[in-house]
């Protein structure tokens, strides 16, 4: 029984990697289709940032125009939300409105680097 379920694991490992090499085949074509291969580069410079992270930062920033790079940090949700009042300093928190995926690739990756 146990040598059944490490055969059917170890079947699906394999599958779910073939399936991961196929997105990423993909993934990088539609970068070079899109003439944005170089964006990518320059991003997966960065200590951390691997592939998946590069394009999901650089797709959320050709999504917008931004002024400037505070705008862009905003956009992502990346910002900080101030609680001050008066002489009280309050709790800083990230404001969580962008996309919570790209939030998430940003932490794995500070998280690798």
């Amino acid at each position: 029984n146990e040598v059944f379920l490490k055969e059917a694991f170890n079947s699906f490992i394999k599958q779910f990697e073939s399936l991961d090499l196929l997105i990423q085949k993909q993934l990088k074509t539609v970068v070079r289709e899109a003439g944005l291969t170089e964006q990518v580069v320059r991003c997966q410079k960065v200590e951390g940032i691997g592939f998946l992270t590069a394009v999901a930062l650089v797709t959320a920033f050709i999504r917008g125009e931004f002024r400037s790079s505070d705008a862009y940090i905003a956009f992502l949700g990346m910002d900080l939300k101030v609680a001050d009042s008066g002489q009280k300093s309050g709790r800083r928190r990230l404001t969580k409105r962008g996309c919570s995926e790209v939030r998430r690739l940003l932490h794995n990756a500070a998280m690798a680097a």
